[in-house]
C-alpha cells in the first residue's frame, strides 16, 4: 500500500461472496494476525458505499472519519490485511489526483487456512500450539458414520436430465466466488511450469500448499525457477495422493546441499539508501542477498551448520519473514550473542519486526538498534548500537566462478561491511 492523504479518492470492490461464516473465519483465524484494528479496518470496508458499484467513488476523509483511524493506522490496518492475502491495493495517478481501488476477498475456509502453511504456521506462532488446535477443533468434520447403509436418492434418479439437450454445454463465466487472494511472493512460476511441464509434470498435478513450498525454497536459497524444477522433478511421485505428490523432505534436503555462493543473485531489495560507506554497502547487500548466503558470509564463507541453517528455513518457510529482514536480524543476534545464533532470539525478534510492517534491511537496523540502546540502557553502559563483535581477520570470498550477471563486491568491500557496526 501506498500512503494516501484526505483528498485522495477510492472505491472498494469485493472479490468474492461473503456468509455469517466468513466473519467467523475472519474473527477465529485472521484477528490475531491483523490485530483490532485490522479487524476494525475489513469490516469498514467490506460495508463501504463505494462496494456497491455504479461508479461510487469517496475520498479518503470519510474512510478516516468512518473509522476512527488516523491516516498512520489506517495505513498500518491495511498494510497487515494485504499481508495476510485479504486485500489488494492498486493506484493509478492522473494529474494531480490519485485514485486507488482496494479488492477486498473473503477469508480463506478453515481447511484452506490450516493447508497455508504461512498463514497457519504464523499463527501457530503468534498463539500457541495449544490455542491454534483450539480453534481448528471447532471446525472439524464429524467423524464417519458406521453401521449404516446410504439410501440418499441421486441426482440423475429425481431430475433426469438429458445430457444432449443444449442447456446442458458447459459456459465459462466470471462469477463471483468464495476464493482468496493469493499472498504476493517473487517467485517466477511461469518459468517454473515450463520447465516441469517438459518433464511431465502439469501445473495442476501439484496443490496450493506444495507451490507455496517451493517459492519459500526460492526466497530462501536464492534458487532459480529451472533449478528449482528440476529438483521438483526428482522429489515428484505421480501415483501419490493430490497434495502429497512432492516428497517435500527431499526437496528441502536437494535446495539445501545446492545452493552454492554467487551473490546478489535474488531481487533487489527496497531500503532507501545511497552513497558508499560501510553501512550503506551493508545494508544493500541485506536486501539483495539470500539469507543462506548472507549466513555463508557471516560464516566466513564455509557453509553454516545444519542447526542455523534450520533456523533461517523456519523464519522463511514457517513465518513468512522477508528475506532481508531475516538478514538483519541474524546480523544482529550473532553480533549481540557470542556469534551464536538463537532459534528463539531470532523468531521473537522477527515477529516483533513483521507486526510493524517492516520488510527492507534499513528499518529492520534502526529497530533492531534501537533495541540495543535501550537494552545498553539498562544495562547502565552508556553504550548505543551493536558490540563490536566480528573480529579483523578479513573474509575470504568465494573462489568458484561467478556468473556474467552476478555484481562482484571487493574483499576491501566484504571487510568494511563486517568490520562496520550499526551506529556507524
Amino acid at each position: 500500500m501506498k500512503s494516501v492523504t484526505g483528498k485522495d479518492l477510492y472505491e472498494v470492490r469485493k472479490m468474492g461472496l461473503y456468509s455469517s461464516s466468513s466473519l467467523s473465519y475472519l474473527s477465529d483465524f485472521y484477528g490475531p494476525l491483523i490485530g483490532a484494528s485490522g479487524l476494525g479496518c475489513y469490516l469498514t470496508l467490506l460495508n463501504d458505499p463505494t462496494s456497491l458499484g455504479a461508479g461510487s467513488l469517496k475520498s479518503h476523509d470519510y474512510l478516516f472519519t468512518k473509522s476512527m483511524l488516523s491516516p498512520g493506522e489506517l495505513y498500518k490496518a491495511m498494510e497487515s490485511l494485504e499481508g495476510a492475502g485479504l486485500l489488494r491495493s492498486f493506484l493509478k495517478s492522473e494529474k494531480n489526483v490519485r485514485y486507488f481501488v482496494y479488492e477486498l476477498y473473503p477469508p480463506k475456509t478453515p481447511e484452506d487456512f490450516s493447508s497455508d502453511v504461512l498463514l497457519s504456521g504464523t499463527l501457530r506462532k503468534y498463539i500457541g500450539e495449544a490455542d491454534y488446535e483450539e480453534i481448528v477443533s471447532k471446525y472439524r468434520t464429524p467423524e464417519a458414520l458406521s453401521g449404516f447403509d446410504e439410501v440418499t436418492a441421486t441426482f440423475q434418479n429425481v431430475f433426469r436430465p438429458d445430457f444432449d439437450d443444449p442447456a446442458y454445454k458447459p459456459r465459462e463465466e466470471k462469477l463471483l466466488s468464495e476464493r482468496s487472494s493469493r499472498i504476493k511472493t517473487d517467485f517466477d512460476f511461469a518459468a517454473f511450469n515450463s520447465f516441469v511441464q517438459k518433464n511431465g509434470i502439469e501445473e495442476s498435478s501439484l496443490s496450493k500448499s506444495e507451490r507455496k513450498h517451493i517459492a519459500g525454497l526460492a526466497n530462501l536459497y536464492g534458487i532459480s525457477p529451472e533449478s528449482l524444477g528440476e529438483m521438483a522433478v526428482s522429489s515428484f511421485d505421480p501415483k501419490a495422493e493430490f497434495g502429497h505428490r512432492l516428497d517435500l523432505e527431499k526437496l528441502d534436503s536437494l535446495a539445501k546441499d545446492s545452493y552454492r555462493f554467487p551473490y546478489l543473485r535474488g531481487k533487489k531489495g527496497s531500503s532507501q539508501v545511497s552513497g558508499d560507506s560501510a553501512l550503506a554497502t551493508k545494508i544493500k547487500m541485506m536486501d539483495q542477498m539470500t539469507p543462506t548466503a548472507w549466513l555463508t558470509l557471516l560464516s566466513g564463507n564455509r557453509r553454516p551448520p545444519e542447526s542455523d541453517l534450520r533456523i533461517i528455513q523456519n523464519l522463511s518457510l514457517n513465518l513468512g519473514v522477508p528475506s532481508p529482514v531475516i538478514n538483519a536480524v541474524v546480523d544482529y543476534v550473532l553480533a549481540t550473542n557470542d556469534n551464536i545464533l538463537s532459534a528463539l532470539s531470532c523468531e521473537k525478534l522477527s515477529m516483533a519486526l513483521v507486526r510493524e510492517g517492516v520488510d527492507n534491511a534499513r528499518d529492520a537496523m534502526e529497530s533492531l538498534n534501537s533495541i540495543s540502546v535501550r537494552r545498553a540502557e539498562k544495562r547502565k553502559q552508556g553504550k548505543t548500537g551493536y558490540k563490536k563483535t566480528y573480529t579483523e581477520k578479513p573474509v575470504p570470498t568465494p573462489k568458484e566462478e561467478k556468473r556474467e550477471d552476478e555484481e562482484e563486491y571487493s574483499e576491501e568491500e566484504i571487510r568494511k561491511m563486517l568490520d562496520s557496526i550499526y551506529n556507524d
